[in-house]
């Protein structure tokens, strides 16, 4: 009784105080700003406690540190006021190589440098080689499907094998094989190039086009026309699918979003059900339909045949399987590959003399008769630090693809939950100082050595580390190269009126980072074996539209090399 009174007397005194307070009006605003604190202080300890709560207690851990977020939402205003990548690398010089925070419902820990990212996707085992559960991912991708946003389980474990078997089946990895198909798409990509003229176009357009059409040719076993509407409706749809997977609400307000009309989360179903209904499936369905195991015609009759050979026979219930198989194809090799090539040509323009010295080497080392070969690039030193440069300061995967531990685990002192987003934070990988001195300086030269050699560095991080990286990366590396060399040789690139300035080199952040929209010229170089000579047949006559309203356009009538 009396500890109860004890207890009861500082409420009591508590009370009359602020009765007194609020007698006038001095000492009632008094009052609301110690009721205001009160609160703030009452939120933060809460949220203190939820963090510490978190903690394993068995065995006695913390968190990373990080800073606070609010409630519900954790930090992601603070990350949608800049560019994310760049205020995650600042808060990493007071939190360090492994921090934490909250985005949205789901606590994010990021690791901020390459040795880091390394232990931890590379040498730590399978321990984070799991993709998290974020709406998003769940949403558009069946379950046991694919590669790239599969839960690391024995469907991801059989697919992934499965992947790598046919990739060599295909002949993906050996140079002779996809060179000639690269080369074809080259040509394409120049010819289009040539037939703008004198009127300044995006580049982007022919990027997606022909790198689509890449994987077209190993998906479906046929290249689409340039013009071709359903095709283009694709690639269109295909390349807002991945604005709408940054890091934003629809993945990490999972529970709110789905419900919001009009929400990322709402507009990434429509996508998906269009790929199933008028893209991807269709063809599916027709390989489906048509499968002779006598005739393997593609990456599709592959992952049927594997089918076959199990089960004795194709069923139409395995078409969502081999939809997840194909939207990996097209999500892991689309958005890189050609967002890669973007940057590529926007340094081209951006940057006129080392474009001019790439240019130089090529002359001399593959002369003006020919196109460059894959076996050219061990001769191309200046040309390879040029592609590599233009990777690391574009830095166009800034966080890669999340992944998530495959159970509670400790990393470095710290506890990291089974249900946390892991993400490497690769642009600080690749603008780290003091591996890259100057790095938002473009410069080629990083990447040559004393003796003018060109040298791979490993802090090139583009297509990200360890178990989970790019199963296509050195595809993706000969498109980049192969393209790219093939518009240099044919082509000086400028911008319109040779206005270099009107070229941002921000970008604009989503799943990847892509360039704002530019424009381009592109200016025949003078004695040139003439890569455009291709069949007239093969490119849609609008191509050859409106030529005299290109020749009156003076904005790329600034000279050439």
């Amino acid at each position: 009784m009396g500890g109860g009174i004890q207890r009861m007397l500082p409420v009591t005194f508590m009370l009359g105080f602020l009765k007194k307070l609020s007698r006038n009006s001095h000492h009632r605003r008094l009052l609301q700003i110690t009721v205001l604190l009160s609160l703030i202080w009452a939120i933060i300890k809460r949220l203190k406690k939820q963090r510490e709560l978190q903690a394993n207690p068995a065995r006695g851990l913390p968190l990373p540190p990080g800073p606070w977020g609010w409630p519900i939402i954790g930090i992601m205003p603070t990350l949608a006021h800049g560019y994310p990548q760049k205020i995650i690398t600042e808060m990493s010089k007071t939190y360090g190589s492994v921090m934490s925070f909250k985005l949205g419902s789901h606590l994010a820990v990021v690791l901020n440098d390459f040795d880091t990212i390394k232990e931890a996707f590379a040498k730590s085992g399978d321990k984070f080689s799991d993709r998290p559960k974020v709406t998003m991912f769940e949403s558009i991708h069946p379950a046991g499907a694919g590669v790239v946003l599969s839960y690391y389980d024995n469907h991801w474990k059989e697919n992934r094998r499965f992947t790598l078997r046919t990739i060599k089946k295909m002949g993906i990895g050996k140079a002779a094989m996809m060179e000639s198909k690269i080369s074809e798409e080259a040509r394409f990509v120049a010819r289009s190039f040539d037939e703008q003229g004198d009127r300044p176009f995006h580049p982007t357009y022919f990027t997606n086009l022909a790198v689509a059409n890449m994987i077209n040719s190993l998906v479906f076993g046929k290249r689409n026309d340039y013009q071709d509407p359903l095709f283009l409706q694709a690639i269109s749809k295909m390349m807002e699918l991945f604005k709408v997977f940054g890091v934003g609400a629809a993945n990490f307000l999972p529970n709110v979003m789905k419900y919001v009309p009009g929400s990322q989360f709402r507009q990434a179903m429509k996508i998906v059900k269009f790929f199933e209904e008028k893209w991807y499936g269709p063809q599916i369905l027709q390989h489906i339909e048509t499968f002779n195991a006598n005739n393997i015609r593609d990456f599709i009759d592959h992952y049927l045949l594997e089918k076959f050979f199990k089960e004795g026979s194709i069923h139409y219930q395995d078409f969502p399987a081999v939809l997840g198989a194909v939207g990996d194809m097209f999500g892991a090799g689309l958005e890189t590959t050609s967002t890669a090539l973007d940057w590529v040509f926007l340094c081209m323009v951006k940057y006129p003399e080392a474009q001019a010295k790439a240019q130089r080497e090529l002359d001399k080392v593959v002369g003006r008769y020919r196109m460059p070969q894959w076996g050219d690039r061990h001769n191309l030193h200046y040309v390879m630090a040029f592609l590599d440069e233009a990777l690391r300061w574009s830095a166009g995967g800034p966080f890669g693809v999340p992944h998530s531990p495959i159970e509670d685990t400790d990393f470095r002192g710290y506890f990291i939950p089974k249900s946390a987003v892991v993400i490497a934070n690769l642009h600080a990988v690749m603008y780290n100082p003091e591996v890259f001195p100057d790095p938002e300086t473009f410069k080629p030269e990083r990447f040559l050595n004393e003796d003018g050699k060109f040298v791979k560095h490993e802090h090139v991080a583009q297509f990200s580390i360890g178990r989970r990286a790019c199963l296509g990366e050195h595809l993706a590396r000969m498109e980049i190269y192969i393209i790219a060399t093939h518009i240099l040789h044919q082509f000086t690139l400028t911008a319109p009126g040779g206005n270099t300035d009107s070229i941002r080199t921000d970008g604009i952040i989503g799943l990847t980072k892509n360039p704002h929209p530019y424009k381009i010229c592109s200016i025949r170089r003078t004695d040139t074996y003439d890569i455009t000579e291709i069949p007239m047949d093969l490119l849609s006559d609008d191509n050859n539209n409106n030529k005299e309203d290109r020749n009156n356009n003076n904005e790329c009538k600034h000279g050439a090399r």
